[in-house]
């Protein structure tokens, strides 16, 4: 059936992290040319040089990851296993591969100070994204920070 579909958003933070599923979906887009773009969202330690031309190729002019700060002391807080280098490294890769990009940054988390904020603004600065999502950092019932 013909939907008349011509972006898609793929809003599974894990795109990208099946590499065989990845290929599958970008070859069928790349062959679908009705489709004149795509964005996705994925975790920079997936979004390897690869995984950025498979998807330019197949039409992605946005990708946005999940960064949360600037600070390394609270990325470490929040064991998220990236680092303020990794970010820059990914800005500059996917700026090579003509993709803009977009992080989600939170203020707000506990134990946060005004130094992790202005590391934040210079991450901002230093990685230029192409967009910002910033948001208040809100724990989920059932979690550590819920109870904190």
């Amino acid at each position: 059936a013909d939907f008349n579909v011509s972006y898609l958003h793929f809003k599974d933070d894990t795109f990208g992290q099946n590499k065989t599923l990845l290929k599958s979906i970008c070859n069928y887009l790349e062959q679908n040319r009705n489709i004149k773009g795509l964005e996705c969202v994925t975790r920079i330690s997936v979004a390897d040089d690869d995984m950025l031309e498979t998807i330019k190729n197949a039409g992605c002019n946005r990708i946005k990851v999940g960064v949360e700060t600037g600070s390394e002391r609270l990325l470490k807080k929040m064991n998220k296993k990236l680092t303020y280098r990794e970010v820059l490294n990914f800005s500059r890769r996917a700026k090579a591969h003509d993709i803009k990009w977009s992080p989600f940054l939170m203020i707000g988390f506990p134990d946060e100070t005004e130094s992790d904020i202005r590391k934040t603004l210079k991450l901002i600065e230093e990685a230029r994204p192409d967009n910002v999502y910033l948001s208040i950092f809100t724990p989920y019932p059932g979690t550590s920070y819920f109870e904190y």
